[in-house]
């Protein structure tokens, strides 16, 4: 029985680790977007605004691994920015704490007078088509030509009212998005991401490493 308690603990704490996309069952040069909707057969991405100079694609070799990563190709002369969308298969990321994607920049032309910056945004399924976005404050500045793991905190606090009425309520999500801003560029700049997932809530993981400890300690005793 207590065998059975750890290994009930172990199983929930994988599932606890929400992998979205990480790319892989992609093939080389396969197109994951072309609208503000995931109208790809095959792919739950989307992508809209000015700087989208081409559709996303997947690109092999380039991930962060070695594998397969998404190619994202922004043109600032177009306009100051470009959104990835993605679809998720369940609306209902309560129970996760923060949203996680590696990026890099692959490659930059032209002529840049500030930094990228990225912010996380989150529309939600309701009649007032709520949005929430990441507040200038805590936007991520993208200049890593290596990949590196950009971290945006889902809560009220780290983000803010952008569209609609309503608080934000993370169990009506309609897509997760990153927005790449870059209001002084006029230059081409090639985006790679890889990895995206959701980080579970910090009380999620308590509770699940006092279940594994409690199992850990039932097989102690009974070894004694």
């Amino acid at each position: 029985m207590s065998v059975a308690i750890v290994l009930l603990g172990l199983g929930v704490a994988s599932q606890a680790q929400l992998v979205l996309d990480n790319f892989q069952e992609y093939t080389n040069n396969q197109l994951l977007a072309n609208a503000t909707a995931d109208d790809v057969s095959g792919s739950p991405w989307g992508r809209f605004g000015a700087a989208t100079d081409d559709n996303p694609v997947a690109k092999a070799g380039v991930g962060e691994s070695g594998g397969i990563a998404m190619d994202y190709v922004l043109g600032y002369s177009a306009g100051n920015n470009g959104n990835l969308l993605y679809y998720p298969t369940t609306p209902n990321l309560s129970a996760y704490s923060a949203l996680d994607m590696d990026l890099c920049v692959s490659n930059i032309s032209g002529t840049f007078t500030s930094n990228t910056l990225v912010e996380a945004v989150v529309e939600e399924t309701n009649s007032a088509d709520t949005i929430y976005q990441t507040l200038f404050a805590n936007a991520e500045v993208l200049t890593n030509t290596s990949y590196q793991t950009f971290s945006f905190a889902l809560n009220s606090t780290a983000m803010g009212l952008a569209n609609g009425s309503g608080p934000l309520d993370l169990t009506q999500v309609k897509d997760v998005r990153f927005r790449f801003v870059n209001g002084g560029g006029s230059g081409v700049q090639a985006v790679y991401a890889d990895n995206l997932e959701v980080v579970p809530e910090p009380s999620t993981i308590a509770l699940l490493g006092l279940g594994l400890c409690a199992g850990l300690g039932l097989i102690r005793r009974r070894r004694s």
